[in-house]
């Protein structure tokens, strides 16, 4: 079966729904769900991951609230 190395931009861009990045972003994670190979992340890739999220999910929730209140 053929595995594949999901970069940890690729990652981040789905979990934090950076566009115009998560559209391509959210294609590899739908055809990995498929299990027609196997799809890894590096160990490192999983601590980046945690740390961008966390500095960037505030900020973007942060953003999202003010510009509802426009």
């Amino acid at each position: 079966m053929l595995s594949i190395l999901i970069d940890t931009n690729v990652a981040v861009d789905f979990i934090v729904r950076h566009m115009p990045f998560y559209e391509k972003s959210e294609k590899v994670i739908e055809v990995a769900s498929l299990k027609i190979f196997n799809a890894y992340i590096s160990v490192s890739c999983v601590t980046d991951i945690y740390y961008i999220a966390n500095e960037l999910l505030p900020l973007c929730d942060s953003l999202s609230k003010k510009i509802k209140h426009c």
